[in-house]
């Protein structure tokens, strides 16, 4: 004998598998689609958004133009920080101190050309076997560099005071 549970039309003697195939027609029409939109509307926010870092491809190609043996213009000692409230994630800052003034805090712009000492060791940025955050945040270091239009700074040479 045959029963068929008469709300849901299933067979009762068979085992239940859950898939598309016993949804209803309507149904499945209606998760695709939702399924659809939510994909398509996923994609338009990630176009949407991917022209927002202008400013940031600005700030490199006016760092780009410094020339190599541009003189600095900035040289001070202060600290290194990261991921400090209110400053861009994963970007190294420098926070120092003038008479009169709280806090000062310039973003730093590391390119090829940037020298690190460290172990009294100059060495490219680029090429140190520890990240910035690791040999720098937090420490003293005396930074030179040039000061950009945005108040940013190309750095010259970063040093780690002892």
């Amino acid at each position: 004998m045959r029963f068929v549970n008469p709300d849901t039309g299933l067979n009762a003697n068979k085992p239940y598998n859950k898939t598309m195939k016993n949804l209803p027609p309507k149904i499945r029409f209606i998760i695709l689609t939702v399924a659809l939109i939510g994909i398509i509307g996923l994609w338009y926010m990630a176009w949407k958004t991917a022209g927002k870092n202008q400013p940031e491809t600005n700030i490199k190609k006016e760092a780009a133009t410094v020339n190599n043996n541009s003189q600095p213009d900035f040289i001070k000692t202060g600290t290194i920080t990261f991921n400090n409230p209110g400053l861009k994630e994963n970007t190294p800052y420098f926070i120092f101190e003038e008479p009169g003034s709280p806090a000062l805090s310039k973003e730093l712009i590391i390119d090829k050309n940037s020298i690190c000492t460290t172990d009294g060791e100059p060495l490219p940025c680029f090429h140190m076997s520890k990240t910035l955050n690791t040999a720098y945040e937090g420490r003293r270091v005396k930074v030179s560099g040039v000061s950009l239009a945005d108040g940013s700074l190309m750095v010259k040479n970063l040093n780690l005071e002892k």
